[in-house]
């Protein structure tokens, strides 16, 4: 890969994306084989955990989650000082696993406890969900809130061209064979020990019912 396609995908998965996934007239081969994109640290592992087959049996390790829905007055509570109250609606996140989030009431927004104990560490949010033609153009968004409702900043989204290029999956969309990127979103928080929650926003919800989750230490 030259240079320039390095920078232009440093500078922002989408664009990067949109390379890999809808411009094969370009790159066919080059994007085709993962052979000259080497995974490593947590972006391997990453890979390997949300593309598990969770329909074998014996199954995969994973913890099923379902994301609740919140309505402006538990937001406020969760402002003010999480009570017991509303920390027993959220089923809680874990890391180094694989986490299946549903979402049984086609919300636009569910959210999840993610409880950050020990040292303040760099922590990598990977997400995806089991890709078809229907909902290949779906997106989905993560945001983190401090127990003072704060919002914590996002130290990067960027997908590397090894983690585009080099965990994808093939699929047929509209009579075209396409290689997408298995992982489609990458966030970066540096945590303080502290419980947080965690806002997922899909665009589509009633395409994307279900989704994965892997957290994991990295920067």
């Amino acid at each position: 890969m030259s240079k320039r396609m390095k920078g232009f995908c440093a500078a922002g998965w989408i664009p990067c994306l949109l390379l890999v996934a809808g411009c094969e007239g370009l790159l066919p081969d080059e994007f085709r084989d993962k052979s000259g994109y080497a995974l490593s640290g947590p972006d391997e592992t990453a890979c390997r955990l949300l593309s598990a087959d969770t329909t074998l049996a014996p199954a995969p390790n994973f913890i099923a989650v379902e994301g609740a829905v919140l309505d402006s007055a538990a937001l406020q509570a969760w402002a003010g000082s999480p009570a017991d109250s509303i920390l027993a609606l959220l089923d809680t996140l874990a890391e180094d696993t694989l986490v299946l989030v549903s979402n049984p009431a086609a919300a636009k927004t569910v959210y999840a406890l993610f409880p950050q104990s020990g040292a303040a560490s760099g922590l990598l949010f990977f997400l995806t969900w089991d890709m078809d033609a229907g909902n290949v153009n779906a997106t989905l968004e993560l945001s983190l809130y401090d127990a003072a409702g704060r919002r914590v900043p996002v130290k990067g989204t960027a997908m590397p061209v090894e983690t585009a290029a080099g965990c994808t999956q093939a699929l047929e969309v509209g009579g075209q064979d396409m290689v997408l990127p298995s992982i489609r979103a990458r966030y970066g928080f540096r945590l303080e020990p502290g419980v947080y929650l965690a806002a997922f926003a899909v665009s589509d919800p009633s395409a994307v019912g279900t989704f994965r989750l892997a957290v994991l230490h990295g920067e």
